[in-house]
């Protein structure tokens, strides 16, 4: 007896069971990590202490440590996709997850978690039992580029591997988004895009920049003017100048003609 397929209702049973599954897995992860007490008992914790103060008991609490060790503050981010895939899975009645997009999501999950170990780690509890805000994953992420490119380099690169595996994750593009949402939406409110107003400053620097050579011109002119007054000005002193030196040396020239005319006289 050959077996029975499953039929479509059975189907949406499985995979809404699987959606709830992944909701409840996330919520309690939200949960663990919320209620983190780093002196409640787990395994790097030695403690006497019976009462423990997550609300989802030793396990929550061991889950907790475990996830912050490892991934330290992004422990938060696998609660969060948890319950995004399950809801997403409920709805939409298919649970899938592609290669590409489980390769997008490592990637900006791993350059996040080396992105947030290069810089200091904050003054919160989720932090007491973690060497690093990214965890051990990112701490050895950060320290590997960091011997390769030095911080700057090292969180220029993760920045870009990040904006990257965002935009192939969720096929966007920079250009376009930033492009349609300044334009579009500038032009309902503001009466103009941002190329528009991109232009309109243009031109303003440009008339600006217009009026400023004119003036530098006429100032040039004035400048040439007054030093061509100048120049005709000394050049007739100087003409002036010669005709006198000129009369004078004719008037003692006279005088001493006259004085020999006088002394032959005599």
């Amino acid at each position: 007896m050959s077996g029975r397929k499953p039929s479509q209702s059975e189907r949406s049973i499985i995979t809404e069971a699987l959606a709830l599954v992944l909701i409840a897995a996330g919520v309690l992860v939200a949960l663990s990590l919320a209620t983190y007490n780093p002196l409640d008992p787990a395994l790097n914790v030695a403690t006497d202490r019976t009462e423990v103060l997550n609300l989802v008991g030793k396990a929550g609490s061991y889950l907790a440590d475990v996830l912050l060790q490892t991934t330290g503050l992004l422990a938060f981010g696998i609660s969060f996709l948890l319950i995004v895939f399950g809801i997403k899975g409920f709805v939409a009645n298919r649970i899938r997850a592609s290669l590409g997009l489980t390769i997008g999501i490592a990637a900006m999950v791993l350059a996040l978690a080396g992105g947030l170990s290069l810089m200091p780690a904050p003054d919160v509890r989720w932090l007491a039992n973690s060497p690093a805000a990214g965890g051990l994953l990112g701490m050895a992420i950060a320290r590997g580029l960091v011997t390769i490119l030095n911080r700057v380099g090292a969180g220029i690169v993760l920045g870009v591997v990040f904006v990257v595996a965002t935009m192939l994750t969720l096929r966007i593009s920079l250009f376009e988004t930033f492009g349609s949402a300044f334009s579009r939406k500038s032009e309902e409110t503001w009466g103009l895009g941002v190329f528009a107003r991109l232009g309109a400053m243009r031109d303003r620097v440009a008339a600006w920049w217009a009026a400023r050579r004119e003036a530098r011109q006429e100032r040039h002119a004035e400048r040439t003017a007054e030093r061509d007054a100048a120049a005709q000005i000394r050049m007739f002193e100087d003409r002036d100048r010669d005709e006198q030196r000129a009369l004078d040396e004719r008037a003692r020239e006279e005088r001493r003609v006259t004085e020999e005319l006088v002394r032959e006289g005599v």
